[in-house]
């Protein structure tokens, strides 16, 4: 009997507390939110945001933590301290998958198959630190990119005009570009390319050793990233 209150012991102490609506990561010292009082206050910001489900919560939060992980326990502290954890965004109303907001230190994350969400958490992840660290290669990573090539102007602008295109061709890709939503703005460049290097390490590897304009931009991301925490190589 006392063995099994015990072991109920560890488990509460571990698990988040769904009254409070928020968990609280130790580690980093981020804390992830559910709670729909606090969603109600950040409609203010220009964003239209839908609570998640209560029984979509558990493995949502799941995923988000193990990604948390990645990161070395100082990388983020001072930079990001709430995660947003929602059903729906939209903005101006255009749905999104994420937002950053520097300033706040926060980023909103809906909910999505686990791909989708482990994507959404690097991106906005690589917004924060983007702006927070203020880039220093803008300069080099613009000489990398076509002679008459100019960004769309914002990724917002790219999704509200609907100028994405789903799928990556190899032109793109010969440009020096992930992902046509790259195209959009070089913060939306930089993290497009920080998002697939995390997610989807072999497949990286193979594109930077075959289209040259991405491996200089993915040598420039993992410096700039490297320079806040040398841990950070294991990112990559």
């Amino acid at each position: 009997m006392k063995v099994f209150l015990y072991i109920l012991l560890i488990l509460f102490s571990f698990a988040p507390n769904a009254q409070a609506g928020s968990y609280v990561d130790k580690r980093t010292g981020v804390e992830i939110i559910w709670d729909e009082e606090e969603l109600e206050e950040q409609e203010i910001n220009g964003l239209e945001l839908t609570r998640v489900k209560r029984n979509n919560k558990r493995k949502f939060l799941k995923i988000l933590k193990k990604e948390l992980k990645k990161y070395p326990e100082n990388a983020l502290k001072g930079h990001l301290e709430k995660i947003y954890m929602v059903k729906y965004i939209a903005k101006n109303g255009h749905r999104i998958g994420g937002q950053a907001q520097n300033m706040a230190e926060t980023i909103y994350i809906s909910r999505g198959n686990e791909n989708s969400i482990k994507s959404t958490f690097h991106h906005e992840v690589a917004h924060i630190l983007y702006y927070s660290h203020n880039f220093p290669y803008k300069n080099e990573w613009l000489a990398l990119n076509p002679e008459d090539f100019k960004y769309i102007g914002s990724g917002f602008k790219a999704i509200s005009e609907n100028r994405v295109r789903q799928k990556t061709g190899k032109k793109i890709l010969k440009s020096g570009f992930i992902s046509s939503y790259a195209q959009s703005a070089l913060e939306e460049d930089f993290a497009e390319m920080a998002e697939f290097a995390i997610i989807n390490k072999r497949s990286m590897r193979k594109k930077v050793r075959k289209y040259n304009g991405l491996e200089d931009k993915f040598e420039l991301l993992k410096k700039f990233y490297i320079s806040i925490d040398p841990k950070m190589k294991d990112l990559f």
